[in-house]
C-alpha cells in the first residue's frame, strides 16, 4: 500500500514571508520525518506530497496513492483544515482523521460548542461577537475568556485573554476582531485545572487513552495556554497524567464529545474545571499535533505506554478499517 503524506511545512511558509505566529500550526521537519519513518517501519511505501497546491498538481498529473495520512492545517479561512480532505473525498481517496465536514464544524468554535451543548455535553457558557456592537447584548458575567472563534494552537490568546472589566473587554474584543478578521468567542472563565484527553479509534470502538493535566509553573503569569506558552511549553508548564474521579469524568465527557461529533481515528479534547470542579469542554482538536516529542497527544500516549510508532500505527489502522470498502473497490 502506498500512503501519501500531506502537511504544511513551517519552513516553507516562513521562507514565503509568514511570521512565526502565522506559521504556529505548521509542521516541523522532525514531525514529517517521524510520521514517514513510522509508516515505513510498518511496511508502507510513503509518498511525501506536501501542501494543498502540491496535492492539486499530483491529482492533475493523475498521480494517486492508496490512502493519505493528512496533517495539513491549511493557510487561512474557516475551511482551511477541510481543504485537503474535501479534495481527497472528491477524488474518492481515503485519508486519516476526520472528514471535511467534521473538521469544518470543529474549526468553527461557535458552531461546535453550540452542537455539543445541544447534545448535552458540558461546555462553558459562551457568546460570539461578530461586531463590536454585539457587546451590548452580552449577558455573560465577568470575567470572561476571549479568543478568536476560528483559530487553533492558542493563536490570538495572550495575557489579556481573561477579561475582568467592561473597559478592557471592549479593547480586547476590538483588537481580536481587527487582527483576525473573524468573530470572537467569549466564554465564562473556568478557574479550575486544565486537562486534555486523547482519544483513539472510531465509533463505539473509540476509547480514551488517558487525561493529562497541564500544571503551571510558579513563574507563569497566567494559568492558561497562550501562544507563547504553546510554543515554549516546557518553560511554563509541566504535564502529568491525572488519575482518580476527576480524570475519569474528564475522559467520559471527552469520549462523549468525540462520538457526538463523529470524529475519526484520533483527536484531542481540552477541558477545564469550573468553580465546582466539573469538567467542561473548551476545545476540540480533530487534527492533533504529532511532533514526536512536544505534542500533547504524543505525550499522553507515552504516559499511557503507547510509543510513537504504535500511535501512528493505530491512527492509520483505524483509517484503513474505516475505509476498507473504498480501498477494496478503489
Amino acid at each position: 500500500m502506498v500512503i501519501g503524506l500531506t502537511y504544511d511545512a513551517k519552513a516553507d511558509y516562513i521562507a514565503e514571508g509568514f511570521s512565526s505566529a502565522d506559521a504556529a500550526e505548521f509542521d516541523e521537519p522532525e514531525t514529517i520525518d517521524a510520521i514517514a519513518g513510522a509508516l515505513q517501519y510498518q511496511g508502507f511505501e510513503v509518498c511525501r506530497i506536501g501542501k494543498l497546491k502540491d496535492l492539486v498538481k499530483d491529482l492533475a498529473a493523475d498521480k494517486r496513492v492508496d490512502l493519505v495520512f493528512n496533517i495539513a492545517e491549511g493557510i487561512s479561512g474557516p475551511l482551511r483544515e477541510s481543504e485537503i480532505p474535501l479534495l481527497l473525498e472528491a477524488y474518492s481517496i481515503p485519508h486519516t482523521f476526520s472528514r471535511a465536514w467534521q473538521l469544518a464544524r470543529c474549526m468553527n468554535k461557535e458552531l461546535c460548542q453550540s452542537y455539543l451543548q445541544s447534545k448535552g455535553i458540558a461546555v462553558p457558557d459562551f457568546f460570539c461577537v461578530h461586531d463590536i456592537a454585539d457587546l451590548e447584548k452580552l449577558e455573560l458575567r465577568l470575567p470572561v475568556f476571549a479568543k478568536p472563534a476560528r483559530e487553533g494552537s492558542s493563536k490570538g490568546i495572550d495575557a489579556n485573554a481573561c477579561v475582568k472589566n467592561k473597559q478592557d473587554l471592549r479593547a480586547v474584543v476590538s483588537n481580536l476582531l481587527q487582527t483576525f478578521s473573524q468573530p470572537v468567542m467569549l466564554e465564562e472563565y473556568l478557574p479550575g485545572a486544565e486537562l486534555t484527553v486523547g482519544i483513539l479509534g472510531n465509533g463505539d470502538r473509540s476509547r480514551s487513552i488517558g487525561a493529562m493535566e497541564i500544571e503551571w509553573r510558579a513563574h507563569c503569569e497566567v494559568p492558561y495556554y497562550t501562544l507563547l506558552h504553546k510554543q515554549h511549553w516546557s518553560d511554563f508548564v509541566q504535564m502529568k497524567m491525572r488519575t482518580g474521579s476527576i480524570a475519569a469524568e474528564c475522559e467520559k465527557v471527552a469520549l462523549q464529545a468525540y462520538r457526538v461529533l463523529e470524529l475519526c481515528d484520533a483527536a484531542r479534547i481540552d477541558l477545564r474545571l469550573d468553580n465546582q470542579g466539573r469538567p467542561k469542554v473548551i476545545d476540540v482538536n480533530p487534527l492533533p499535533g504529532l511532533h514526536p516529542r512536544d505534542s500533547d497527544l504524543v505525550m499522553l500516549a507515552r504516559f499511557a505506554g503507547i510509543e510513537y510508532r504504535e500511535l501512528i500505527s493505530e491512527i492509520v489502522t483505524g483509517a484503513i478499517e474505516r475505509n476498507r470498502l473504498v480501498l477494496a473497490t478503489g
